[in-house]
C-alpha cells in the first residue's frame, strides 16, 4: 500500500509539473494559428487592394455592427479557397455554403472562444455566432488609416495634395491584428492596466491585449499583422516599460502616443486621417464594393451564408 502511494504521489507531482509546460504548448499553438489566420487576411487584404487600390472599410456602422471588412473580403472572393485548399465549386449550392463557413473561420483567432467583456458591453445586441452571447464576430480589427484611405485622402490645405504618410516603413505600420473591435484605432493599454474591461471609449483599447497573454499578472499579447505582410507579437506589460515603441511599431505615423486617435489632433499636432462617412459613397472617392454598409444597404451579401 505504501508503494502504491508513492507511485501515485510520484504521478501526482510529475503532472503537476507538466500541467503549465502544456498549457503554455497549447497557447503557443492557438497563437501560431492566430499567425496563419493573420497572413491568410493579408494575402486578401493586398488582393482587394491590388484591384480597387484600396483597403475595405471597418464594419458597415450598423445598429448593432453585424458584417465586417472581413466579410468584404469573403464577398470579394479574395479569401480564395479559405483554408480548405479546393476552388469554389459554383455549380454545388451545399459545398459552396461550406467553403464560404470555411473562410469565415480564417477572421476567427483560436484563443478568441468567447468574446472580449469589453466587446460585450460595447454590442450586447449582437448574437457572437460562435459563443451564442453577445459581442461583434471576428477576432480581427483593421487599422483605422490604412482602411480608411488615409494616404489617398486630399488634405485641405497644400493645394489638397494627399495627407500621405510621413515615413515609409510598411513593415512597422499595423494593418491589422487582435481586437475587440473590427478596427484599430491606436496602441493603447488602457484597459489591462485599470482592469476596467467595460471601457466604453470609442478610440482607446481597441487592440486585444488580453487575448495571448496571462491577465493575472497584468501581463498580455495580441498578434499583429504589417502592411508587408509579416506577422509579430507584441508584449503589453503593466507598470512595466512602454510596451510598443511608437517610433518602430505604429497605426498611423512614426511616434504616434499608445491613445492616438482622430481626436487627438488639435492639441498634440497629430495628423491623424479623417475617416470616410458610414455612407453608400463618398463622392468617388471610396470603392462602394468596400464599404460593408454599401453590401448592407443594398442587400448584396450573396456569398455570405453563415450570418
Amino acid at each position: 500500500m505504501i508503494e502504491l502511494l508513492v507511485v501515485v504521489a510520484v504521478i501526482a507531482l510529475l503532472v503537476a509539473l507538466m500541467l503549465p509546460s502544456l498549457a503554455a504548448a497549447r497557447e503557443q499553438a492557438r497563437r501560431t494559428q492566430c499567425s496563419a489566420h493573420l497572413r491568410s487576411l493579408g494575402l486578401a487584404l493586398e488582393t482587394v487592394k491590388t484591384e480597387y487600390e484600396f483597403y475595405p472599410f471597418w464594419d458597415d456602422g450598423g445598429t448593432p455592427i453585424r458584417y465586417t471588412w472581413v466579410d468584404v473580403l469573403i464577398q470579394q472572393r479574395a479569401l480564395g479557397s479559405g483554408v480548405t485548399g479546393s476552388p469554389l465549386r459554383e455549380s454545388n449550392a451545399g459545398a459552396r455554403a461550406r467553403q464560404i463557413r470555411d473562410q469565415a473561420r480564417v477572421g476567427y483567432c483560436p484563443s478568441d472562444s468567447l468574446p472580449d467583456l469589453r466587446n460585450q458591453g460595447r454590442h450586447p445586441d449582437l448574437i457572437h455566432p460562435r459563443s451564442g452571447g453577445p459581442g461583434i464576430d471576428y477576432s480581427y480589427g483593421i487599422g483605422a488609416p490604412l482602411s480608411s484611405g488615409g494616404w489617398a485622402r486630399r488634405s485641405p490645405n497644400a493645394g489638397g495634395a494627399p495627407a500621405g504618410f510621413r515615413d515609409s516603413l510598411p513593415s512597422s505600420r499595423i494593418l491589422a491584428g487582435d481586437a475587440v473591435e473590427s478596427v484599430i484605432f491606436n496602441l493603447s493599454g488602457d484597459a489591462l492596466l485599470n482592469a476596467d474591461v467595460n471601457e466604453r471609449d470609442y478610440f482607446n483599447n481597441t487592440v486585444a491585449w488580453r487575448r495571448h497573454g496571462n491577465p493575472a499578472a497584468a501581463r498580455g499579447g495580441a498578434n499583429f499583422l504589417f502592411q508587408d505582410g509579416h506577422v509579430g507579437h507584441r508584449t503589453f506589460l503593466a507598470n512595466g516599460p512602454l510596451p510598443i515603441n511608437t517610433a518602430l511599431t505604429f497605426v498611423w505615423q512614426q511616434g504616434e502616443p499608445l491613445d492616438a486617435n482622430p481626436n487627438s489632433a488639435p492639441h498634440l499636432g497629430y495628423s491623424y486621417p479623417g475617416t470616410p462617412p458610414l455612407t453608400v459613397s463618398e463622392g468617388g472617392f471610396f470603392p462602394d464594393r468596400l464599404y460593408p454598409r454599401w453590401y448592407t444597404t443594398n442587400r448584396g451579401w450573396t456569398m455570405i451564408r453563415h450570418k
